[in-house]
């Protein structure tokens, strides 16, 4: 990107890197929790605590606007319905 961009506007790509960067990720591992959840709330594995695992990693996401979202409309009532969480 840097080589198409002025100079004087070559700094602001390299400063938003960061914040870019880390965005596609947060959003990469939301879409995989949300497949993950999905199929541990269809197929119920047992062992290795994996429904604690599941929460924990929602716990540390949903501070996240987009992951809050997604979480907020169809993962904590599923969550809940379906035995993933446990209930509160």
């Amino acid at each position: 990107m840097n080589d198409f961009l002025p100079h004087e506007e070559r700094q602001r790509v390299e400063e938003s890197y960061d914040l870019f960067l880390t965005l596609h990720l947060v959003r990469a591992a939301t879409v995989l929790l949300c497949i993950v959840t999905e199929l541990q709330s269809y197929c119920r594995f047992y062992g290795h605590n994996i429904n604690e695992r599941i929460c924990k990693i929602w716990d540390v996401l949903v501070p996240l606007f987009e992951a809050k979202e997604l979480y907020d409309a169809r993962y904590r009532a599923m969550m809940e319905e379906r035995g993933v969480a446990p209930r509160p």
